[in-house]
């Protein structure tokens, strides 16, 4: 097993991850079982327990008064959730990020909802429109001049009282939401308290070494726990649970079960997510225009009308439960009735979502200009990327450091025509904002008395010639076509899976086109988002619902079932009839990204566009 090593908090030494601990024996469990202990409150044998257990603090107390005892009673949480609860509580390392995360969530989205009914009911924009700044002719006291220059005069809370009917519904819709929130946040708490006494108490690890922890490790601690300890999970299977625990690839295809249906969705092509925009019939010789659609927003909709059509509140798989003509039919009626919520909700929803890109980025637009050209994976490369059963850290981390190198490629490409216009732009534009700094600096009172247009005061238009000047130096390309193989060749041997017709022709126009479409401009992605809102019915009604015979039976045809995960979808990595256990000894189960970067396929690409970039500032 591959060692995480961690500081002792006792004595700061490096020690392994699992030392000091002790599984338990079999003579052990027998004493438990003949005499009846309740596990919940602790054991007799040496290492059954951290020494926290038998300190602990009013609050961790007031916590575990939200335990159920454990017992034969109350054993409601199938093996796969149990197993979501562990990974998830892994993965947000510890149970403070996810209060935290959870309730700044809901802050965040309360302060939206009635800040956007605050900027829609009670401000004056007529009366700010027609501001034109303090009298000179004012004789009158100091306090006359700075009621007339006051924002507050132009809010009116007491509107607040006579909403239109829009805001009020939006109030009540979102009233229902919080609620709702709310509601999922105290289950799942529940929930993750009960992880984190299994994590301390019986694994042994706290939340402080489990930031250092990697997920290999947990799963050999998993395989060290006895099947009756399972029971502070309420899991209602400890005996199968331990079993499945000794099988780590096992373990990661119950975790993401639902994200493996959805990937497999989409490489069966039961849903098509392109928007076809018949350009060949304006003109012969033009191609049709092919937008992939597939957004956040669509992904929702899918995942709970569709994917989760499949599965209960178990995470069973549930394809044979019903006559097919029967599941057809429900699956219709689902997406009949989600499809008329996104009609209800889309005068709601084009206007959270438009606000809500604006108040995330446009600080940071505003911050940084230069912004405005970052890219990153769309939803479709995202999925596209994905490996059946890989974990989620394993994922992110590979797309992460994938995306470093992906900018490299796409930087590559010098802008031709566009660069020399974006220069040109620059310079222009540099220099009206130098000579209005310096009349700046010959009279401050230039900056806001002297207008360059109706209305326009001087440092107005240095705000904005400032923005467009940065942009355009955005768009300026330091660096020319040196490896773009390199560069493509980093990013392939990361994501694993990009076209083949990529590596063989990296510098072609028809490759880099392709590869805008996996990697396009965030600016490119949010407008995409909100063009979803708008096709997410017509794509529900005339690709899912017109469809639904053929996706009840590829879904039935494609259900296996073995003993350790019941009834699961067959996925390309795993053949008809295989049980998934060939691979159990090296399992996908962590990302060494630095071992990666060092392998001996990579390290001469890396060292190609090391040398590259370093001729490129000698050159500066």
């Amino acid at each position: 097993m591959d060692e995480s090593f961690f500081v002792n908090e006792d004595d700061g030494k490096r020690t392994p991850l699992l030392a000091g601990y002790e599984p338990l024996q079999d003579n052990q469990r027998y004493y438990v079982e003949e005499n009846n202990i309740d596990h919940s409150a602790g054991g007799p044998w040496p290492g059954a327990w951290s020494s926290e257990e038998t300190d602990q603090t009013g609050w961790q107390k007031g916590m575990a008064s939200l335990l159920p005892s454990a017992g034969n009673n109350g054993k409601d949480q199938s093996i796969e959730n149990t197993l979501g609860d562990i990974y998830r509580y892994y993965w947000l390392r510890g149970l403070w990020k996810f209060v935290v995360a959870e309730l700044g969530h809901l802050v965040i989205m309360t302060w939206l909802v009635l800040f956007c009914i605050f900027l829609g009911t009670c401000i004056d924009y007529r009366g700010i429109g027609s501001f034109d700044g303090p009298h000179n002719n004012v004789t009158s006291s100091f306090s006359v001049v700075a009621s007339e220059t006051s924002i507050w005069r132009y809010i009116h809370f007491e509107r607040m009282s006579v909403m239109s009917w829009y805001f009020i519904l939006a109030l009540v819709l979102y009233s229902i939401y919080g609620a709702w929130r709310l509601f999922k946040f105290f289950r799942d708490l529940r929930r993750l308290v009960r992880v984190r006494v299994f994590y301390r108490d019986v694994m042994q690890i706290s939340d402080f070494n489990l930031r250092t922890a990697r997920w290999a490790d947990i799963l050999e601690r998993l395989k060290q726990v006895p099947a009756y300890h399972f029971d502070i999970l309420r899991v209602y299977d400890p005996l199968r649970m331990q079993q499945v625990c000794q099988q780590p690839k096992i373990v990661s295809t119950l975790i993401v079960k639902r994200e493996n249906a959805f990937k497999r969705t989409l490489d069966l092509g039961l849903v098509d997510f392109t928007l076809h925009i018949p350009t060949s019939k304006l003109r012969e010789g033009w191609d049709d225009i092919r937008i992939p659609m597939l957004t956040r927003g669509l992904q929702w909709n899918i995942m709970h009308c569709l994917v989760n059509f499949f599965f209960d509140r178990h995470l069973h798989l549930q394809t044979r439960d019903a006559a097919q003509g029967i599941q057809v039919a429900r699956l219709k009626k689902r997406v009949l009735v989600l499809a008329i919520v996104n009609i209800l909700l889309l005068p709601f929803l084009v206007v959270f979502v438009a606000l809500y890109a604006i108040f995330r980025y446009g600080e940071q637009f505003y911050k940084d200009p230069s912004s405005v050209g970052a890219r990153q994976w769309s939803e479709t490369a995202r999925w596209y990327f994905r490996d059946y059963n890989e974990m989620p850290h394993v994922f992110e981390e590979r797309l992460r450091l994938s995306s470093r190198f992906a900018k490299h490629y796409t930087k590559q490409f010098a802008a031709g025509a566009m660069e020399g216009a974006a220069r040109a732009a620059a310079f222009i534009l540099g220099s009206i904002v130098v000579w209005l700094l310096t009349l700046s600096l010959i009279n401050e009172h230039v900056l806001l008395s002297l207008d360059i247009s109706p209305g326009k005061s001087v440092l107005w238009w240095i705000t904005v010639l400032s923005g467009g000047w940065v942009v355009c130096r955005s768009l300026l390309q330091s660096q020319h076509v040196f490896y773009p193989g390199d560069a493509l060749r980093t990013v392939h041997e990361l994501v694993r899976h990009l076209p083949p017709d990529f590596l063989e022709n990296p510098g072609g126009r028809d490759v880099l086109t392709h590869f805008y479409q996996l990697f396009p401009l965030r600016v490119v992605l949010l407008l995409q988002e909100f063009a979803g809102l708008l096709v997410t019915p017509w794509l529900l009604l005339t690709r899912v619902y017109t469809n639904a015979d053929h996706i009840v039976e590829t879904f039935r045809a494609n259900t296996e079932y073995d003993q350790f995960r019941g009834d699961y979808l067959r996925t390309t990595d795993l053949e008809e009839g295989s049980t998934g256990l060939e691979d159990d000894d090296n399992p996908p189960v962590d990302f060494y990204g630095p071992d990666i970067l060092q392998s001996i396929h990579l390290v001469p690409y890396l060292q190609n566009l090391d040398s590259a970039a370093l001729r490129v500032e000698e050159s500066l």
